[in-house]
């Protein structure tokens, strides 16, 4: 965990992992997160995003997936169980309600919908950032 000095405060910085392939949604994503402490790695695809879970200390997991399918869902499980309890938000124009209600049984923390609320999400963050630092199971 990296740590740095500001005025005699220790302020925290924990780390996100982006998976996106869209270059406008990955800068807003990364000036958000930046903005309420995260360090940031992005990927741009759900395969990748498992090999960086597994070889890094990530506080959040954050994945851009436009339709809810069969294979997002498997892999969306697949991090939940390298992670239990790692917060993931899922980004998506997908606003079906069995799709969302999969979603949250695989282990997703919250959804938001295209285009997204910069200010949701922004608050969404410095909620997590609060929250005490999990636990690597698998390392």
């Amino acid at each position: 965990m990296k740590t740095s000095k500001q005025h005699s405060d220790i302020k925290i910085i924990k780390s996100s992992l982006i998976v996106t392939k869209e270059y406008a949604l990955s800068s807003q994503l990364k000036k958000t997160l930046s903005a309420a402490d995260y360090a940031v790695i992005a990927v741009d695809s759900l395969l990748q995003s498992v090999v960086e879970i597994i070889d890094n200390q990530i506080d959040v997991y954050i994945a851009d997936i436009d339709y809810i399918d069969q294979t997002s869902l498997k892999f969306i499980h697949i991090i939940s169980s390298i992670r239990p309890r790692l917060p993931i938000i899922i980004i998506t124009s997908d606003n079906s309600i069995d799709s969302n209600r999969q979603l949250f049984k695989n282990g997703v923390y919250y959804i938001e919908l295209k285009p997204i609320n910069e200010s949701n999400l922004s608050n969404v963050f410095k909620k997590m950032h609060q929250l005490p630092a999990r636990t690597h199971v698998n390392k």
